[in-house]
């Protein structure tokens, strides 16, 4: 359903600026009649509203940033955050927040955002490939930031932790014999 002006309004947000590549750059020329599309920072957009937001970088090494909190910034907050990451987590809720309708979160294969992870293992979520069928993922019972991914080692088939080599998160194939 159309806004006010008869056009659907879409965000792309990014969590760096350099994720504006990802609008792509005929979108308003060939639905501009229909569509208004922009690119926003994740932080950027605070009270503002569009029917569908796009996240398209929910990627563990793009979203959250893992650096750490900012120095100047855990100076004016009272007292440390109980949650990991909890100023990426903030900056998630805001873009997920963002949308009247629907969010759209992209990601790669094997490179689950966290934030995707504990969606999927808190049942919120479900991730889909292009073919639009489920994707059963796994976490990292070790790390708890990777997801189980099959590799063939010398033994055979087994679960690795996708931080692997920073993780060395493993579990063998069960093999059911009939």
């Amino acid at each position: 359903m159309p806004g006010k002006d008869g056009k659907v309004r879409v965000f792309v947000l990014g969590r760096y600026k350099r994720d504006q590549v990802f609008v792509p750059s005929d979108w308003q020329k060939r639905f501009g009649s229909k569509l208004t599309i922009a690119f926003h920072m994740m932080h950027g957009p605070k009270g503002l509203e569009a029917d569908y937001v796009v996240l398209p970088q929910m990627t563990r090494r793009d979203f959250p940033n893992e650096r750490g909190e900012d120095p100047v910034l855990a100076l004016a907050m009272p007292s440390e955050d109980k949650f990991p990451l909890a100023e990426e987590r903030r900056l998630f809720y805001v873009a997920l927040t963002r949308a009247r309708r629907s969010v759209a979160m992209f990601t790669v294969e094997k490179q689950f955002s966290v934030f995707l992870t504990e969606l999927v293992e808190n049942q919120r979520l479900e991730i889909t490939g292009v073919d639009g069928e489920v994707v059963e993922i796994k976490a990292c019972s070790k790390c708890k930031r990777g997801v189980m991914v099959e590799k063939n080692g010398a033994r055979g088939p087994f679960l690795s932790c996708s931080n692997f080599p920073a993780c060395t998160g493993a579990e063998s194939i069960a093999v059911h014999q009939l």
